[in-house]
C-alpha cells in the first residue's frame, strides 16, 4: 500500500466503541478491518465481525444483515500473516462503494 495508514482513534477513522477488539486502519481509498487468531478460520470470523460492526457504526441506517451482504460481496479479504503461530486476515472495504467515486 502506498497510502499512509491511520488507526482507530485517529481523526481519519470515526471513533468506534469498545466492542472492537482488533485493529482498524484506513488509506485514502479503503477502510481495513483485521482479525488475528491462532486459527485462520477464527481470524476470518473476527475480520468479518469487525467489518459488520464498522459498517453498522459508520452507516447507522444499514442493518447488520445489509452490512453482512456488503461484507460478502464487496469486501476483499486476504491472508495477512501466517507466522509465529498467529494468523491474520484483513478485509479491504473500498470507500467508493459508499461514495460512488
Amino acid at each position: 500500500m502506498t497510502a499512509a495508514l491511520g488507526h482507530k482513534g485517529t481523526s481519519a477513522v470515526p471513533a468506534l466503541d469498545a466492542r472492537h477488539s482488533t485493529t482498524t486502519a484506513e488509506t485514502s481509498t479503503h477502510w481495513i478491518m483485521m482479525g488475528l487468531h491462532s486459527n485462520l478460520a477464527e481470524a476470518m470470523k473476527m475480520a468479518v465481525r469487525e467489518t459488520i460492526l464498522f459498517i453498522t457504526q459508520r452507516f447507522p441506517k444499514l442493518s447488520r444483515e445489509e452490512a453482512y451482504m456488503i461484507a460478502s460481496v464487496a469486501v476483499d479479504y486476504q491472508v495477512t500473516q501466517v507466522v509465529d503461530g498467529s494468523k491474520g486476515i484483513h478485509g479491504m472495504i473500498a470507500k467508493a462503494i459508499f461514495t460512488g467515486k
